[in-house]
């Protein structure tokens, strides 16, 4: 997220010829430079505080297109994790920070009743690549959903690793 605003600006005033010269100025980015030598970054900015990430403007995307065949419910996601500590073989996140940086349940909770209300959505993934990593997150995230009496109008899916899960 802290890349593509500084990326933006850098090549808006570029074309096809020289939208590579400076680039190597823009942190996190990688790229193959006109030698055939690839540029390999070595800082990544990245966002540290989570909860400073604005909710999606859904208000930009066609929302009929995006639920066209209208055979399932919308499903919208949120997403409240960077990172993972785990090095799973299998995982399509081999590459990720070992760190974990997580949004907190009452910012989950926002996106949530924020999407409830302004876009009718009943149909929420949590697209954190292990979202039960954190019990206490999970546990006060589903205390607001309880309490705020949504529990009764919409329906969850997460993904996790099984090792995560250690009790009811």
């Amino acid at each position: 997220e802290e890349i593509v605003v500084p990326l933006f600006n850098f090549l808006s005033d570029k074309n096809r010829q020289n939208f590579r010269t400076g680039l190597d100025s823009i942190q996190g980015i990688a790229y193959i430079k006109e030698d055939g030598e690839i540029h390999v970054p070595t800082q990544f900015p990245m966002v540290e505080h989570l909860d400073d990430v604005p909710f999606v403007n859904y208000n930009l995307f066609n929302l009929e297109d995006y639920f066209k065949t209208h055979r399932e419910p919308g499903l919208l996601t949120i997403n409240g994790m960077r990172g993972c500590p785990y090095r799973c073989t299998f995982c399509t996140y081999e590459e990720m920070r070992a760190d974990k940086r997580l949004a907190t349940a009452d910012y989950l909770f926002r996106n949530l009743e924020y999407y409830y209300h302004n876009y009718g959505t009943r149909y929420f993934s949590f697209n954190d690549t292990n979202f039960l990593i954190s019990k206490k997150r999970v546990s006060e995230l589903c205390e607001k959903i309880i309490s705020s009496g949504l529990n009764k109008d919409i329906r969850i899916v997460c993904e996790t690793k099984v090792e995560t899960v250690k009790d009811e």
